[in-house]
């Protein structure tokens, strides 16, 4: 995906949340001339808020590519209100998406230090790594191929945001 195609991706999520907090939240934020400011909310958290609850184990087709992701955001807002947005994205030119966040349980080492824009898993179980590595098998087997893949996590990008690699 072009660095042009993310900044709009940003940017329409930006323009989203301006709607939303012109719309919805007024008077529930901060005032009219600063920025409303929503920070990603991990879907775990937000399921588990929701009484949503996994059944034990982690589920492998968590590491599927999918065509649309859910990303959720939040802040808390005025008079112990908050302010929340659930969007749906879908990447361009039907590119498929993989939310780190619903796999980062599998994960034991993450590393998205490097100066080459590549990011590094490291899997707790045998049984992910052949899964991932079968699931995303396509990727290596065709150089046109790719997904996206969208991490929350500490230090693959500035903090509290999500940050895509491809």
């Amino acid at each position: 995906m072009s660095p042009r195609a993310l900044r709009f991706l940003s940017a329409a999520a930006t323009l989203f949340l301006s709607v939303c907090h012109a719309e919805s939240f007024a008077g529930a934020g901060p005032k009219p001339d600063e920025p409303l400011v929503l920070h990603p909310i991990h879907l775990r958290d937000y399921e588990s808020a929701i009484g949503l609850h996994r059944r034990s184990g982690e589920d492998l087709t968590d590491l599927d590519p999918s065509t649309k992701s859910q990303l959720i955001y939040g802040r808390p807002g005025e008079s112990g209100q908050l302010l929340f947005a659930n969007m749906t994205l879908y990447a361009p030119d039907g590119l498929p998406i993989v939310l780190m966040e619903r796999f980062e349980g599998l994960t034991a080492v993450v590393d998205c230090k490097g100066d080459d824009g590549a990011m590094s898993l490291t899997f707790k179980l045998k049984a992910a790594y052949d899964y991932a590595l079968k699931t995303w098998e396509y990727i290596n087997e065709n150089d046109d191929q790719q997904f996206l893949l969208i991490a929350n996590h500490d230090g693959c990008g500035p903090d509290d945001e999500r940050q895509p690699y491809k």
